[in-house]
């Protein structure tokens, strides 16, 4: 009878943390994304199976950029601790119970010095120092959310389009243009129904 109560126990209060979401901290340490905003967030990559960043295992330095309009794309550049580099992109879409589900995946190997034109915009623009907006995020148009860890900092923005000569999209865009993808063209092209 212990061990039937024992295993209800542990039935439940799994239930329960599941239920709960993820953590917001586990995966934006310190961030000043707002807290509905960042539950969202962690709830999908928690959902998706997404790493942790700040966290990396194996890994020296990473940069996550993401996009939502109705269905989200997720593109992950990591420096791994062996030296190779890799680019991970994601198109999800959403089933009817809320869970992300992964429509696409391309995961390649990209070249060091492409990966040091990243990491050196994001040292020389100041990534690390990009404040959150000063206006209220409205409309339908695409959000960004820009992540970075450089194996000791973590930092993440979120915008409400592509900025053009700003730290953010400037970070966004050349993890795009070294990965060979476009997210907006992905978020765009024809969607077939999430089953």
């Amino acid at each position: 009878m212990q061990g039937q109560y024992r295993s209800l126990v542990v039935v439940v209060l799994a239930v329960f943390l599941s239920a709960a979401g993820a953590p917001v901290t586990t995966y934006f340490p310190g961030s000043k994304l707002g807290p509905v905003i960042a539950q969202e967030y962690a709830d999908w990559f928690s959902k998706a199976k997404e790493p942790v960043l700040s966290q990396g295992t194996n890994t020296n330095y990473a940069v996550r950029v993401t996009v939502f309009q109705g269905t989200f794309v997720v593109l992950r550049i990591e420096k791994k601790s062996d030296g190779s580099v890799t680019s991970v992109f994601k198109h999800f879409c959403f089933l009817r119970t809320g869970v992300p589900m992964a429509r696409s995946a391309v995961e390649r190997s990209l070249a060091s010095t492409d990966f040091m034109r990243l990491s050196d915009a994001i040292e020389r623009l100041g990534f690390f120092s990009v404040e959150p907006p000063d206006y209220v995020v409205t409309g339908t148009g695409p959000m960004y959310l820009v992540e970075v860890y450089d194996g000791a900092k973590y930092h993440v923005a979120e915008r409400p389009a592509r900025e053009t000569n700003t730290p953010f999209g400037t970070v966004a865009e050349l993890a795009a243009e070294i990965a060979g993808i476009d997210y907006v063209a992905t978020l765009s092209a024809p969607r077939e129904r999430c089953q």
